[in-house]
């Protein structure tokens, strides 16, 4: 009998504005390097929100965001089980240069276009395209 087990994770896209270019700051798996956004289990003490934001700053050192707002939800299956994925958009105000994960993960900000292209799972990147029509 196989288990399948479900899991509730959160996640924040990061954003800034360069004039009417929006880019999008990514970081690197643990494990095998592949880029993506700060995502995480959701801590029961804290709200989906509130638990992305503290994944964003442990992953990437994003200490603060000028605004935020939710984008969707995702399902994703893996071989363990199904993962819901409440995700969010913030545009960054904020960062440090040593973090939690400082040293095991790279991050970088790419353009929309690029970030869309290189991210590894293709469902977050569908919903990464949709902040193309953010008003400027």
């Amino acid at each position: 009998m196989k288990l399948i087990f479900n899991f509730h994770q959160s996640g924040i896209i990061p954003f800034q504005r360069k004039g009417k270019e929006l880019k999008i700051l990514l970081i690197t798996t643990r494990r095998n390097k592949k880029w993506t956004i700060p995502k995480g289990f959701v801590d029961p003490n804290l709200s989906p929100l509130e638990s992305a934001k503290k994944e964003s700053f442990e992953e990437a050192g994003i200490t603060h965001y000028k605004e935020d707002f939710p984008l969707g939800e995702l399902l994703i299956h893996k071989k363990i089980g199904s993962i819901k994925l409440d995700m969010f958009a913030g545009q960054v105000d904020s960062l440090v240069d040593v973090y939690p994960e400082y040293g095991v993960r790279k991050r970088e900000w790419f353009t929309l276009t690029d970030a869309a292209e290189i991210i590894s799972n293709k469902e977050i990147a569908k919903l990464l395209l949709s902040l193309k029509n953010l008003p400027h």
